[in-house]
């Protein structure tokens, strides 16, 4: 967000996917387990050993193809991309 003035201006930089490659592989981790997670789940629903509205299997499903997604974002920049190295000698945060 950029206010001038009590004028508020939506910004195209989020802080979100803004960091350097450390942040982002931490996020490409995170997001992951994340994915793991929801998979497990949706295995013991399958196998009977729990209950899952049909709804929420829809909802969990979209949201593994949207981390999915993400992290081929993050992959595909990490694997072209590196750190640039400010003038402190630590690296710069990038915006994806």
């Amino acid at each position: 967000m950029f206010a001038i003035d009590g004028c508020k201006i939506s910004s195209n930089a989020s802080k979100e996917w803004s960091g350097t490659k450390e942040d982002f592989e931490k996020k490409k981790a995170k997001f992951s387990k994340l994915v793991e997670t929801l998979v497990a789940k949706h295995k013991e629903v399958d196998a009977g050993k729990q209950v899952l509205p049909a709804e929420v299997r829809a909802k969990e499903e979209k949201a593994i193809k949207a981390l999915e997604e993400k992290i081929a974002t993050l992959d595909e920049w990490l694997k072209t991309q590196e750190d640039k190295i400010g003038h402190t000698g630590l690296p710069k945060k990038s915006h994806l």
